[in-house]
């Protein structure tokens, strides 16, 4: 019933475009044109996805599963807290489970868009550039490769 719901929504709104997919360098033309990413998941193990949005300074919306509040946080985008066991995985075992947490999401989800972003639209420019410092800050990809590249060069000198 919600997908049928969903694929309705996409068809009679002008606004919403549905991709089946595209290549990653349109994905970040769209990110860089959006104010929010939304990846309210259930499961994501690197985020990739969030720190594209946040390096386009699209603030991202995403669930705190796994990697993710490592990742993003309520400072640079919105968290949802959703049920999760000790390594950080969602609680999805039943269909019980997977119910709640989706309505955990949904609610979430009206609450940070109605509540937050609609009623103080200037947060969105905010966060946005708040991400790109954090990924200035942490995700650099020349600071990476060079700490990467130091950390092999001293395993390999260690290992002799």
């Amino acid at each position: 019933k919600n997908l049928q719901e969903a694929k309705k929504l996409i068809e009679t709104n002008s606004n919403i475009i549905h991709y089946k997919s595209l290549p990653n360098t349109e994905v970040l033309e769209l990110l860089k044109t959006s104010h929010i990413a939304l990846l309210p998941t259930y499961d994501d193990t690197y985020g990739y996805s969030v720190l594209e949005g946040q390096a386009t300074g699209c603030p991202v919306i995403s669930t705190n599963i796994l990697a993710l509040p490592e990742i993003n946080n309520n400072n640079v985008g919105w968290l949802i807290k959703v049920p999760k066991d000790k390594i950080g995985n969602g609680l999805l075992k039943s269909k019980e489970d997977r119910k709640t947490f989706s309505s955990i999401i949904e609610k979430e989800l009206y609450r940070i868009i109605k509540k937050e972003i609609l009623s103080n639209p200037e947060i969105i420019k905010i966060k946005g550039k708040k991400a790109i410092e954090r990924i200035r800050k942490y995700h650099n990809p020349k600071d990476k490769a060079s700490f990467l590249e130091n950390l092999y060069k001293q395993s390999i000198s260690s290992n002799r």
